[in-house]
């Protein structure tokens, strides 16, 4: 393992160094840097191993995390990292993405954050528990969300045509064709 020695390099040359990205080692250690900029550069890099993608999924700027998040291909431990993140937007970004196992869906539907759950009431497919979760949310537009899909399971139609809110029980209505 060669000692890179970083001290006294500008934060330019570190941030060209990051873009260059030509060993491992290097990429790890500037993933340590003090300076976000170049952590930034690491995290704009194409081919990260998974050690540095998961130091970056751990950083203390948002962009940086965000960045990670935003990557095509991250492994469950990351994806499940990132889900859990402090931050509302990086957790919307992971669920924005295209596939989610089921049980980071799951946690994701009973998030904090409204526009979280939001996202996850507007994925194509839901596994049942999920929908029964987001049809019992406290928010009003989480719960009509589901009422405007198309197919819901009849537990989960039982528990909208009976909501608390008129514009749910109305949406169940116009989907029954106003019976």
């Amino acid at each position: 393992m060669y000692d890179y020695n970083l001290d006294g390099l500008s934060e330019a040359f570190l941030i060209e160094l990051a873009k260059e990205g030509v060993s491992n080692e290097l990429m790890e250690r500037l993933a340590k840097n003090k300076h976000e900029n170049v952590r930034i550069a690491v995290a704009q890099k194409e081919n990260l191993s998974e050690s540095v993608m998961d130091r970056l999924a751990e950083d203390e700027s948002k962009l940086v995390r965000e960045l990670i998040c935003k990557r095509k291909k991250l492994t469950r431990k990351i994806v499940e990292k990132l889900s859990e993140d402090e931050e509302p937007d990086i957790r919307l970004c992971i669920a924005r993405r295209k596939s989610l196992p089921k049980e980071i869906l799951e946690n994701l539907a009973k998030d904090s954050d409204k526009w979280v759950r939001m996202e996850i009431a507007r994925r194509n497919r839901l596994p049942d528990e999920v929908l029964k979760v987001l049809a019992n949310d406290k928010d009003v537009e989480v719960r009509l969300l589901i009422a405007e899909r198309p197919n819901i399971p009849r537990d989960v139609e039982q528990i909208l045509k009976n909501d608390p809110e008129w514009i749910v029980r109305f949406q169940m209505k116009v989907r029954e064709g106003g019976k």
